[in-house]
Parts: C-alpha cells; sequence; structure tokens
C-alpha cells in the first residue's frame, strides 16, 4: 500500500491509496500521534478495495494550538488484524498553520477597515484576578470584593488593579438599545447600552475597560455576546459594553496610567 499523499481541507484529511492491498473489505485506519502532549487518537472506516480515497472528520480531535501531529494509515481484514501499515511524514499541525494564517487575514482586514473607515483605536485593560487583596473592599470570609466601586481598587479587589493597556482596533459602536441610562451606575450618559466588535487576540470577559480613542470615551464590558472562530482559533468578537462615568473609580485610576498616557500621544 502507498498512501499517495494527504489532502488537508479544514478539520477533514483526505487519504489517497494507491497499490491496494489485494484485500477485498475490511477496515483502513487513520493513526495520530501528538508529539506535543504524547497522546494518540485513532479513527477507523469500512475499506473497499475499488475505493481509492478515504475522507476522515478530525474535526473533534485536533484542539487548537497543537504543533505537531504525525500520521500512520493501516489497512486491516474484519477482524482487525493489519494487513499493511504505512507511516506518513506529515503533520496534522499544517492544519492548524493554514488556519492560523486564514485567521490572521481576516483580522488583517478587519483592522483595515476599523482603522481607515468605520473604527477606532482602543485601548484593553483586563480586570486582574491576582495579586495582593485590597485592604478596604476585600472581605476574607466571601473571599471577594463587596464594593464594585471601592476607590482603592476599583472594584477589581486586587491592589494590581488592572492590567497594561492592549492596543488594538475595533468597529463602529452599534447601539443595543434607545435608553440612554448608564447600566452600571444608572446616570444618564452619551452612549446607552452598545455592542462593538474586534480582533479575539485578547479575550474579552465581564467588568474589563476598553478606551474608545476616537471618541474619549471609556467603557466597561457586561457581557461577551459572540466569538467568531475558523476551526477551534478565535479570530472576532462580539462583546456589549456601556459607558462609564468620568468620574469613576475605575477611569479615574486608568486615565493616569502611565502606559496609557504615553500609548494616547498624538491620538
Amino acid at each position: 500500500m502507498v498512501a499517495k499523499g494527504l489532502n488537508l481541507s479544514s478539520s477533514k484529511v483526505e487519504v489517497f491509496i494507491e497499490k491496494r492491498p489485494t484485500l477485498e473489505h475490511g477496515k483502513i485506519s487513520i493513526n495520530l500521534f501528538n508529539k506535543k502532549y504524547g497522546s494518540s487518537e485513532v479513527i477507523t472506516m469500512e475499506y473497499h478495495r475499488d475505493q481509492i480515497s478515504f475522507i476522515f472528520d478530525l474535526s473533534e480531535l485536533i484542539p487548537s494550538q497543537v504543533s505537531q501531529y504525525n500520521f500512520s494509515i493501516s489497512i486491516s481484514d474484519i477482524d482487525g488484524t493489519i494487513v499493511e501499515e504505512v507511516k506518513l511524514r506529515d503533520s496534522v499541525g499544517r492544519i492548524d498553520k493554514m488556519l492560523s494564517g486564514a485567521v490572521k487575514k481576516i483580522i488583517h482586514d478587519f483592522i483595515i477597515v476599523a482603522k481607515n473607515i468605520n473604527g477606532s483605536k482602543v485601548f484593553i485593560f483586563k480586570k486582574m484576578y491576582s495579586g495582593e487583596n485590597c485592604s478596604l473592599c476585600w472581605d476574607r470570609d466571601l473571599d471577594s470584593s463587596t464594593d464594585s466601586n471601592c476607590k482603592k481598587c476599583g472594584g477589581t479587589g486586587k491592589t494590581s488593579r488592572y492590567s497594561k493597556p492592549y492596543t488594538t482596533y475595533a468597529g463602529a459602536l452599534q447601539s443595543s438599545s434607545n435608553s440612554k441610562e448608564n447600566m452600571q451606575e444608572g446616570m444618564v450618559s452619551d452612549y446607552g447600552p452598545q455592542t462593538v466588535s474586534l480582533p479575539a487576540v485578547v479575550e474579552l470577559e465581564t467588568d474589563d475597560i476598553i478606551y474608545y480613542q476616537i471618541l474619549g470615551v471609556w467603557f466597561i464590558v457586561n457581557s461577551s455576546l459572540s466569538v467568531a472562530s475558523l476551526k477551534t482559533i478565535d479570530s472576532l468578537q462580539t462583546v456589549a459594553i456601556s459607558e462609564l462615568p468620568s468620574h469613576s473609580p475605575q477611569v479615574e485610576t486608568l486615565s493616569k496610567n502611565k502606559d496609557f498616557i504615553l500609548s494616547n500621544k498624538g491620538r
């Protein structure tokens, strides 16, 4: 048996067989060994001698960011006795590389449109969940902050508060309500609840902060609405946000962040 080639397409692998064995009917298996994790998987389907190609669906077997898989193809009789086997010096890691390239293209095109047409440069601050507990709002018994607007930690419960700013580009704001009421503090603001899409390079979660540079407005993430993925690699995400009042502890703290001040120059 000779495996003529592998046609890697998304999560499917097509195996072409030449010089087929004399066995008329049996089983053909694709055996995968993950070098990185030391795990192995086997997918088996029926083999017919008059069939020249076999398509294996690996959609549930290939996790994101796997660097290397080794293949082997085996043909066995009905009882499972291997008749022929061939190892292939190939890798499903190529699928990851192809998908990764495609995702980078999606993100690149999105940023070009956001930068030049309908979006804005944004600064993302991830809420920190590590570090020393805040001396003002942290409750040891509850193991959490008791004040979402704590002036010392901004409601994070940690002295480190937020991460350094990550810079990217976001699409245009989309109003999700006719209401102008701020969701966090019940105050009237220029922007009611909004949704916005941006690259999924940094995963946004509830209470993360976004500064929308073109507007000079701070937003807090209320929830993640959706994440677009190509196979298992995330490309774009959409989140629900609401405006933060300029006097909120988060804004008062983050607006003084040295990294933010330097990056925000020349806006």
